[in-house]
């Protein structure tokens, strides 16, 4: 049997921000997502499950952190969480505001599933919140509450799943890091726009490691 892939095009702009009404919609319509779309049949890619709960090495640098200790000291808090306990499901891998379309008549439709895979279903929340709501001048709380809210009038999410999906959001930064850390290398033609990327994206990294776990999971109240 060959594989088939069916594409349709669908006109509508970048979702650039979610207000707090919208990421409460959103949150409802990315748990009927997870919850159609679980007894699909998805091929595992490179990404292997449970990579999150393993030590990550890494010889690359932020602009003023190291990667490789900042992957050890996640590494080292992802051992209290119960892996046990975290529903998995196929998930969409990098929701972000560039993957989400929305046409003049209020249709949102998620593109880009290349990351596609069976995962943690918290992943795509954090991955969603570390895009979506957290800039490097501001961590939007209510937004993220709301968000929360919405997914769960659907699916509950258990105490190890809230507190997993805090690191999560980590792990997500650190691996935009290295692959910015990567793509400098690569092309050093665009270094100066890929280190500004990387100031920025790092902000956010430290923004949510500054709240602390016990901060964090005062959004689910």
């Amino acid at each position: 049997k060959k594989p088939l892939m069916i594409q349709e095009y669908f006109e509508g702009k970048e979702v650039k921000s979610l207000n707090i009404k919208e990421a409460k919609n959103f949150g409802i319509f990315l748990a009927q997502l997870h919850n159609s779309i679980k007894k699909l049949h998805k091929n595992q890619t490179h990404w292997k499950i449970g990579y999150q709960f393993r030590r990550k090495e890494s010889s690359f640098n932020a602009p003023t952190i190291h990667l490789d200790h900042e992957f050890k000291l996640l590494h080292t808090a992802l051992k209290e969480i119960k892996e046990e306990k975290l529903k998995r499901g196929i998930i969409h891998g990098d929701l972000s505001g560039s993957n989400i379309l929305r046409n003049s008549k209020g249709e949102v439709m998620l593109c880009d599933w290349d990351d596609a895979r069976i995962d943690y279903l918290v992943y795509d929340l954090a991955v969603f919140i570390g895009n979506m709501f957290i800039k490097p001048q501001k961590l939007y709380t209510q937004t993220i509450k709301s968000f929360l809210q919405g997914y769960q009038t659907i699916t509950s999410l258990n105490e190890e799943e809230k507190k997993a999906m805090y690191y999560f959001i980590q792990n997500s930064l650190l691996w935009g890091l290295e692959y910015g850390a990567k793509q400098k290398q690569i092309h050093t033609e665009k270094e100066k726009g890929i280190t500004s990327w990387m100031v920025n994206h790092e902000k956010k990294y430290l923004r949510i490691k500054k709240i602390g776990i016990y901060n964090f999971l005062k959004c689910f109240k």
